[in-house]
């Protein structure tokens, strides 16, 4: 884990990031569940389904007659509420875990947060960047790299189409502009699920390769 010098521990940190529909969540769940089997002591940080207060907002939206959950409050202050929210999520579990166990693997990252300010046109990245750097910065982040048309067809096939295609478009190109992307291990995150996880363990695998079974790369 690299430390911020503001808060820290001493396991290795893994986030994946990708757009929502991407498989995220699964693939964060799935290698911790690989990397238990390895030996290694493993957290996982990767709460299924929206957020409180993306749910609350959903149901504002709908009571005011909005079009658009950023409307509620505006586009500035929903992505630093997002970013405060995730703040103390890594604050009370991610942080504590990184000194209790060899491994913390995680849904997504501060760079999330950016990407999805650029997505909706919010114009406090900076504001954003100023509440996270505080956080510690992963190890590797691996990047799901889905097409945003197949992104929307899997949030549309399981019900949880909460964003619209030119959202996911938007975000996409909000992650490449990110000066962090080009650190990103990007993986094709398209094909099964046990296809995705082969390629995520083969990278961790050659970035780590200390970790029990390594070489063999399964």
């Amino acid at each position: 884990m690299t430390d911020t010098g503001t808060v820290g521990g001493c396991g290795m940190l893994v986030s994946l990031g990708g757009l929502d529909g991407a498989g995220k969540t699964t693939q964060a769940r799935l290698l911790a569940q690989w990397l238990s089997g390895q030996g290694q002591t493993v957290a996982v940080e990767a709460p299924p389904g929206p957020s409180l207060l993306r749910s609350t907002l959903d149901e504002l939206a709908g009571e005011l007659g909005l079009a658009d959950h950023h409307d509620v409050l505006g586009r500035d202050v929903t992505t630093l509420l997002a970013a405060f929210m995730r703040y103390r999520d890594w604050t009370e579990r991610v942080l504590p875990a990184l000194r209790s166990h060899q491994w913390t693997v995680t849904d997504r990252s501060a760079v999330c947060h950016y990407a999805a300010a650029h997505a909706i046109g919010a114009s406090n990245e900076d504001d954003l960047r100023l509440l996270l750097r505080r956080l510690p910065v992963p190890d590797l982040t691996i990047f799901l790299d889905v097409p945003p048309q197949e992104a929307f067809r899997r949030l549309a096939l399981r019900a949880a189409g909460r964003e619209e295609e030119a959202y996911l478009v938007a975000n996409d190109r909000g992650y490449r502009r990110q000066p962090e992307f080009a650190g990103f291990a990007v993986i094709p995150g398209t094909g099964s699920v046990a296809q995705v996880q082969a390629r995520v363990r083969q990278v961790v695998c050659q970035r780590f390769p200390a970790l029990p079974g390594s070489s063999a790369g399964n």
